[in-house]
């Protein structure tokens, strides 16, 4: 009867024990869940951030040619006029 109870005692508290780390590992994984979500979605931003800064760069890079060239013509009509 005593060995009974006992037994009882122990599995009731392995039990709770294992639905205590099972809730534990169920949170972990909707967060890791989440984490994989927020990654892909990082991703794609990304992805469409470095497409923007290209063509931007396109733009400073045909700023300055045409900089550049204004002053490469200023030159010459400078030496022209001396």
């Amino acid at each position: 009867m005593l060995d009974e109870k006992l037994c009882q005692e122990k599995h009731r508290r392995i039990d709770d024990e294992l639905s205590r780390q099972n809730s534990w590992i169920g949170d972990h994984e909707r967060k890791i869940d989440c984490l994989q979500r927020s990654d892909a979605s990082n991703t794609t931003q990304i992805a469409n951030l470095t497409k923007a800064i290209g063509s931007q760069t396109k733009a400073i890079w045909g700023l300055v040619t045409s900089v550049g060239l204004l002053l490469l013509g200023f030159f010459i009509w400078y030496v022209q006029q001396i």
